[in-house]
């Protein structure tokens, strides 16, 4: 759709932190220090006229590389979560803690310099705007939006009668494998659902990842006594049939590995 109207999307990965990850004041300096000439690189290289930046520190490079920029660079600070906040959250700081403050004070400037401000629900749009007045602030929900995401449930008994499972109660894993989202503790879940729920339950895995990455979780699976295609199955769909696959779910799973915060 972009390139019809004559935009070339150009996606670039570079190693930013994780949201799981609270940056303090010296992490970030060493930080932009390390990534600002390559993202720098990339703006005069490619000559970008915009750049979308999921979360704070790619975002704050990007402002940062932007100012540097010979020709005018639009920046997208696309929040996903509020950093500071998530902090507070973690248990890592508190509101009187200099982190948190600062952490205050740069949202404030990355808010006021970017062109625009990408936000998940209208709570946080609202947030932002109250904190912020005069930011230029567009809501694109996503799935914790439950006013604009709700399950389809004539749609999810189709899939059910697809895939033989209309009596079965359903727990369902959507994404990649591996990396942060361990076999041994996603077993270990599957297993605990399935002895609270008994033998109507069925773990459903929508995954574009190969039988490779596979192979430890079926191999944890089969080890607590789960039979592929019986107990459980796994689907490559693609991105159409997604959101017809998780209206067939009760419910779902995610897990994600220990992060140093």
């Amino acid at each position: 759709e972009l390139a019809d109207d004559g935009i070339e999307l150009v996606v670039s990965r570079t190693l930013f932190p994780s949201a799981f990850f609270q940056m303090k004041i010296v992490g970030l300096c060493c930080f932009s220090l390390l990534t600002l000439p390559v993202v720098w690189y990339h703006l005069l290289s490619r000559r970008a006229g915009l750049i979308h930046c999921r979360y704070y520190y790619a975002s704050f490079v990007a402002l940062l590389a932007s100012r540097l920029s010979l020709h005018r660079v639009k920046v997208i600070f696309d929040v996903r979560t509020l950093l500071p906040e998530q902090g507070l959250v973690n248990l890592i700081w508190r509101r009187e803690n200099a982190s948190f403050k600062f952490w205050k004070r740069v949202e404030k400037w990355m808010v006021a310099c970017a062109d625009r401000v990408i936000c998940v629900s209208s709570p946080m749009t609202e947030l932002i705007v109250n904190e912020h007045p005069g930011a230029a602030v567009e809501t694109i929900p996503n799935f914790v939006d439950l006013e604009h995401f709700r399950q389809d449930g004539a749609h999810g008994k189709i899939r059910r009668r697809e895939l033989r499972i209309e009596n079965r109660t359903v727990l369902l894993y959507s994404g990649t494998l591996g990396g942060r989202y361990p076999a041994g503790r996603m077993a270990e879940c599957v297993k605990l659902f399935c002895q609270a729920i008994g033998p109507e339950s069925f773990f459903l895995v929508l995954t574009s990842s190969d039988e490779k990455r596979l192979e430890p979780l079926a191999m944890q699976l089969e080890a607590n006594g789960l039979c592929r295609d019986k107990d459980w199955k796994t689907l490559d769909g693609g991105a159409g049939d997604v959101a017809g696959y998780l209206n067939a779910a009760d419910w779902s799973l995610l897990v994600l590995d220990d992060f140093l915060t």
